[in-house]
C-alpha cells in the first residue's frame, strides 16, 4: 500500500515559519504518515527521531545533499560529507537514504558528471550496507543533472548493483514520459517523490530549463500539467508499497496548506484505485 510522506525541505520552504523541531508535528497535522529528513541542520538526529515518532510518524527517509561536490571541492570532502549523512541517517532510524546526485562543480558535461557519480557510489555502497541503509539516488532536475531519464539511472545500476532509486516523477518529466520512466525502473524503486509543474515553451523568471527544451515552474501535486493519476496507477500496477513524498516549493500556498491539499487529493486518488 502506498503511504504518503513529505520532506522537511517542503515544510521548511518559508524561512522562519517553523523551528526545525516543530516540523514532525506540522507534518502529522497535514495528514502524512512519514517524514523525510533533508539533513539535520546540526541537530541531534536521535532527538529528531524521537520527535518524529512522538508525532505519530515514521522516519521515511533521509536526504543527503553533498554540497561540497556541487561547489567543486575535493572529492574526499564530498565523501566525508556523505559519510556524516549516513551516520545521521542511521541514528534517525531511516530505512533508506537518498543522495542527491548534484552536478559536480560547474561542468556542463553530463556524461562526465555520471562517471564522477559512478566512482562515488561504488565507494559509498559498502558503507550504506554496513549501516543497514538502502542507498538511493534520484533523477534530478535541470539540464546539468547527471541523471534524468530511466536509461541514465539504470546505467548507475550497472556500476553499483545494490543501488536503488528514488523515482522523482516531476524531474523525470524533464527528459521523458514519467509513466514510462517509472515502468522502466520497476523493481528498483525504493522511494518516490511526487511533484508537479506548470510547463512553458519559452524561458522566463523562475522557470527551470528541461532536457526536452521546455521550461518548468513548480506546481502543487494535482494542479499542474503532469498526469498524476497515470503515474500513481503505474506505481499501483507495480505493487509499490513504500512511501511517496509530497514535494512542493511554490508561492501559491503556504507549505502546510500545500501538503494538506495534496494529501486530500492523493488519498482520494489512491482510494479510487484500490
Amino acid at each position: 500500500m502506498i503511504r504518503l510522506a513529505t520532506m522537511t525541505y517542503t515544510l521548511g520552504a518559508v524561512p522562519g515559519a517553523y523551528e526545525l523541531e516543530q516540523l514532525p508535528a506540522v507534518a502529522a497535522r497535514c495528514g502524512v504518515k512519514g517524514l523525510n529528513w533533508v539533513g539535520t541542520a546540526g541537530r541531534d538526529p536521535e532527538r529528531l527521531r524521537r520527535l518524529t515518532i512522538d508525532a505519530g510518524l515514521e522516519v521515511s527517509c533521509m536526504t543527503i545533499c553533498p554540497m561540497a561536490l556541487y561547489y567543486g571541492r575535493q572529492r574526499q570532502e564530498a565523501i566525508d560529507e556523505i559519510k556524516r549523512g549516513l551516520d545521521d541517517a542511521a541514528a534517525l532510524g531511516a530505512p533508506c537514504v537518498m543522495i542527491v546526485p548534484l552536478p559536480p562543480g560547474e561542468t556542463d558535461d553530463r556524461e562526465k558528471s555520471r562517471r564522477t557519480w559512478y566512482d562515488l557510489l561504488r565507494e559509498l555502497a559498502p558503507l550504506a550496507e554496513a549501516a543497514q541503509l538502502t542507498m538511493t539516488i534520484e533523477n534530478y532536475e535541470g539540464v546539468k543533472s547527471p541523471f534524468v531519464t530511466a536509461e541514465e539511472l539504470l546505467s548507475a545500476l550497472d556500476e553499483v548493483p545494490t543501488l536503488k532509486f528514488t523515482f522523482d516523477a516531476g524531474n523525470a518529466a524533464m527528459g521523458e514520459d514519467p509513466v514510462e520512466c517509472a515502468h522502466r525502473l520497476a523493481g528498483h524503486i525504493a522511494y518516490v517523490h511526487l511533484q508537479d509543474w506548470e510547463i512553458f515553451d519559452s524561458p522566463g523568471e523562475g522557470r527551470i530549463p528541461g532536457l526536452d527544451g521546455r521550461h518548468y515552474v513548480k506546481a502543487l501535486v494535482g494542479e499542474g500539467a503532469l498526469d498524476i493519476p497515470a503515474i500513481v496507477r503505474e506505481l499501483v500496477r507495480q505493487n509499490y508499497d513504500g512511501f511517496v513524498d509530497i514535494e512542493y516549493v511554490g508561492s501559491k500556498y503556504q507549505p502546510a496548506e500545500a501538503v494538506s491539499r495534496a494529501v486530500r487529493y492523493l488519498d482520494k486518488l489512491i482510494d479510487g484505485m484500490a
